[in-house]
């Protein structure tokens, strides 16, 4: 599992493993809004099960966290997407997939 170099954030002596780094920055794997007057833009997910959750309305994009890396996810009308940030490999978390998706409104018979 990637863990930080000597030098950098680490708690005491002993390096900090990523998943101990995000959970401890992230208050749990699937945030639920903390205050609905002042909803985050930005989420931070990890991907622990096979679905990941809805995209929150109220976000802007998401960091999602998964085995092999970092991903961005997006959406807004007609379009939804995850990008990759950066690779890595990190073990107990499930692989996430770049995917953009175009999302066709319904067409009606007239």
């Amino acid at each position: 599992m990637w863990q930080f170099r000597k030098g950098s954030h680490q708690h005491g002596n002993q390096p900090m493993k990523l998943l101990e780094h995000i959970q401890k920055h992230v208050a749990t794997a699937n945030p639920v809004l903390p205050s609905a007057q002042n909803p985050p833009l930005i989420q931070h997910i990890i991907a622990i099960n096979q679905s990941l959750p809805e995209i929150a309305p109220t976000s802007m994009y998401e960091y999602v966290y998964g085995s092999n890396g970092t991903f961005v996810r997006a959406k807004r009308q007609g379009l939804t997407a995850i990008a990759p940030v950066s690779y890595y490999k990190a073990k107990g978390l499930q692989a996430i997939s770049a995917s953009p998706q175009m999302i066709s409104p319904a067409v009606l018979n007239g």
